[in-house]
């Protein structure tokens, strides 16, 4: 029983250094940023242009069914005093 014990103790010690060394210890190695080194006219013809205002759901109905079914909703006072 001691022994799986100190077994465990000695994978979860390791993997707490593990974590640290390379988390905490390592240099920050960043990967260069793509987007920028890429030239405006590699994209030309490719993307559609995106209308600012263009949503089709603006004037949509309201079909929500359960805004309508409290028949008490315009009651001003309590009908059951």
């Amino acid at each position: 029983m001691k022994r799986e014990i100190i077994i465990g103790s000695v994978i979860v010690i390791l993997a707490a250094l593990a974590v640290v060394y390379f988390v905490v210890l390592n240099p920050d190695e960043t990967a260069p940023n793509g987007a920028e080194t890429v030239p405006a006219s590699a994209t030309d013809g490719l993307l559609p242009s995106l209308d600012v205002g263009a949503n089709p759901l603006e004037d949509a109905p309201d079909t929500n069914p359960l805004s309508k079914t409290n028949p008490f909703s315009g009651v001003e006072t309590n009908p059951f005093r």
